[in-house]
């Protein structure tokens, strides 16, 4: 994951304390969000195993289990880069929901598949960037893409309100960054903020 992606979640758990409770969900392939979140109790789940200090995990598959928590469970949830890779985005965010406090937070990313560069490959007939139309190529590839508007209404259908929206570019191309990620709808990646209602 990107250090502007990091950055953008780091700055959503900027309220964060020691009592606190945070889970975060397929941290196996960037656990440094994780591991840079500070002053919370610390849990994730993921399919494949990790060991990292401070952190309670438990093993989950999201395509078949529950979360293993109880109801109202976590004040933060941090799920980045996963949902793109469920086929069943709605009962992802159902159990969410569940295992969040009312008034429990979201922290979701995802890639944009309305970003700049996806609406020109659009153009010159080509799949968007961030799908992976070979799942044979890409085992754990991405099988669904989504807009800034299709979070918004998946979250909101799960009764979450969005509290605040980012984009973000990696890369070094500051001006390209300057003019598109403050547009969060064009930005390469999406990050949302979204309140248990």
């Amino acid at each position: 994951m990107s250090n502007e992606r990091i950055d953008i979640v780091l700055e959503f758990l900027s309220g964060l304390n020691e009592a606190n409770t945070v889970l975060d969900i397929g941290p196996s392939q960037n656990p440094e969000v994780l591991l840079k979140v500070p002053n919370a109790k610390k849990y994730a789940i993921d399919m494949n195993p990790i060991d990292l200090k401070g952190i309670i995990f438990k093993k989950c598959d999201l395509e078949k289990d529950s979360i293993p928590f109880s109801d109202g469970f976590f004040d933060y949830v941090i799920c980045t880069e996963v949902i793109e890779h469920l086929s069943n985005a709605d009962r992802l965010l159902s159990e969410i929901y569940r295992v969040l406090k009312k008034g429990g937070h979201l922290i979701l990313s995802t890639p944009n598949s309305a970003s700049s560069a996806n609406r020109i490959r659009i153009l010159i007939g080509r799949s968007p960037g961030c799908l992976h139309v070979s799942l044979e190529e890409h085992p754990w590839g991405h099988i669904r893409c989504y807009t800034l508007a299709d979070l918004r209404y998946l979250l909101n259908k799960y009764n979450f309100t969005v509290k605040r929206e980012k984009g973000a570019i990696p890369g070094n191309s500051s001006i390209i960054r300057k003019l598109i990620e403050p547009t969060a709808s064009l930005s390469t990646y999406l990050v949302v903020l979204a309140e248990k209602s």
